[in-house]
């Protein structure tokens, strides 16, 4: 089913249990990106992160207006598109400066 024809409620629902389940232990990339380079120190954050998230229930979010929901969708979506920049992240084609705003942007 195409997003638009989704309920605003299934997006958020979808969004949230993404976030919610991300395997944050596959974000350092020790072994691919070397000790330089790699993303040990986006691990913690993402982790408070992800904990935020998991504070939000599924059952809670009929609870809220739908400008909220938006809100909650646009976030979460956000914040799983950063941590697949790091998944996506090619020390050959990107630098130091780049990973670090990544982590920053994290944290």
């Amino acid at each position: 089913m195409p997003d638009e024809e989704k309920s605003v409620l299934d997006q958020a629902k979808e969004s949230l249990l993404r976030i919610q389940d991300y395997d944050i232990q596959a974000l350092p990339r020790v072994d691919e990106l070397g000790k330089n380079v790699n993303f040990l120190h986006a691990v913690k954050p993402a982790q408070k992160l992800v904990d935020l998230y998991k504070k939000l229930t599924i059952t809670a979010l009929s609870d809220f207006p739908e400008q909220h929901l938006k809100t909650i969708i646009q976030l979460a979506d956000s914040d799983y598109n950063l941590f697949n920049q790091i998944l996506d992240f090619d020390n050959s084609t990107q630098n130091k400066e780049e990973r670090d705003a990544i982590i920053n942007t994290i944290a």
